[in-house]
């Protein structure tokens, strides 16, 4: 898989995240749908618990 970097400014991204995600299911529900939204064929999530396991 290719990674594209891209760099979003904090402020950016605390008004769109204020805005749309109440949670960590809703940031989840919303990545899934925005791919969707750009008629990708497929969406892959990678969900690392590392931090949990502290």
């Amino acid at each position: 898989m290719t990674q594209i970097p891209f760099n979003v400014s904090a402020r950016a991204a605390i008004l769109i995240g204020r805005e749309n995600i109440a949670n960590s299911k809703g940031a989840i529900i919303e990545l899934v749908k925005n791919s969707h939204d750009a008629d990708s064929k497929f969406c892959i999530v990678y969900i690392d618990n590392a931090l949990n396991r502290l």
